[in-house]
């Protein structure tokens, strides 16, 4: 194969990736903002600026797209934690570990609501998808499940399931994102920044509470933004913090 055959392979390639990549933002945009039920193909690759047939020829039917959707923000966040626990020094407590991990999801579930947004109106939809959401062999529910697992060998939070934490994060995180006029009513006379962080705090005492952590192990922060930012894996997915604006 030539120089310049091995080049147009290399764009070729590029191009495709590209192209996955727009459909899969647009899908993702408009499952969250409208509902799997009111997107179609077509709204789709209109947003994405491609051909219906297109998205097909990539994907193949509309499930599978948010099938798509919904793997890819699984594994941004498999790497988001794979990369706050790469951070942990090796003196820091199971308990510790397994509770930044938490605040640090929770951090993010605030200022990106797409996700939650996503599993909310799952709900709504054929078990099938409420179950693809929630399956329990997903990679991120093992790493949090051996971390909560190494907890409960030490004898701490011994009661505490899985189950029971996700509920938690994800109660937690959609009663903000879809009860956001309540919470600015919760805290008057402050930013919409310092209403995210009052609520963030809110949730970190009960986390305290339950892995038997003392509040002074709550980080001082000014901004959600701020404390995400810190981890060293940042993608396109998460980059968007401006909750008030998706």
């Amino acid at each position: 194969m030539s120089d310049k055959d091995k080049r147009i392979g290399r764009q070729s390639a590029e191009n495709t990736k590209q192209t996955r990549k727009d459909i899969i933002d647009a899908a993702t945009q408009l499952f969250c903002q409208q509902g799997y039920a009111n997107v179609s193909l077509r709204a789709i690759s209109e947003q994405a600026g491609v051909s219906h047939g297109l998205i097909r020829h990539h994907f193949g039917t509309k499930f599978q797209v948010w099938q798509q959707v919904c793997d890819r923000i699984e594994a941004y966040f498999h790497q988001f934690v794979s990369s706050l626990t790469q951070e942990f020094s090796p003196e820091l407590a199971s308990n510790e570990r397994l509770f930044y991990v938490i605040i640090n999801l929770q951090a993010v579930l605030m200022l990106d609501p797409r996700p939650i947004q996503l599993m909310a109106d799952s709900m709504g939809q054929d078990a099938q998808m409420h179950d693809y959401i929630f399956e329990d062999d997903d990679e991120l529910a093992r790493l949090i499940a051996q971390m909560l697992e190494q907890c409960h060998q030490e004898g701490i939070a011994r009661q505490l399931a899985l189950k029971e934490l996700e509920w938690l994060c994800c109660s937690s995180a959609n009663s903000f994102v879809s009860l956001a006029p309540l919470a600015k009513n919760t805290y008057p006379g402050v930013s919409f920044q310092q209403v995210q962080v009052n609520h963030w705090r809110l949730f970190a005492r009960s986390i305290c509470g339950l892995l038997a952590l003392d509040f002074k192990m709550i980080p001082e922060i000014d901004s959600l933004a701020s404390f995400v930012a810190k981890s060293q894996f940042i993608t396109d997915f998460g980059d968007n913090f401006d909750c008030e604006n998706v």
